[in-house]
């Protein structure tokens, strides 16, 4: 079993906003019921980032990975983050039905 995600450049955003991006994250599965994030971060929108719902996104080869972000904390670039393990689909396009 994973318990282990990393990536080079992710994002967290308020709605379609940029509060935050972020390098060389990690995603670790802590329990049945969360994950932890951290991450260096190399912008923040001082505004935006103290906005809720945040979403953490991360790309990959076949789309993208989002996740509903339940606690955020950034002490001197230093991003650390509780995620909920219900991935987000509040970005996905439905696809039309025949």
């Amino acid at each position: 079993m994973i318990r282990e995600v990393t990536g080079i450049e992710a994002r967290v955003v308020w709605g379609y906003r940029l509060a935050a991006s972020l390098r060389d994250w990690t995603i670790t599965k802590t329990d049945a019921d969360t994950l932890a994030l951290s991450a260096s971060v190399t912008f923040q929108h001082a505004v935006w980032i103290s906005q809720r719902p945040l979403v953490f996104e991360a790309v990959h080869a076949k789309g993208v990975w989002t996740w509903p972000i339940d606690s955020l904390q950034i002490v001197g670039g230093a991003l650390t983050a509780t995620l909920s393990l219900q991935k987000d689909t509040s970005h996905v396009e439905p696809h039309a039905s025949a």
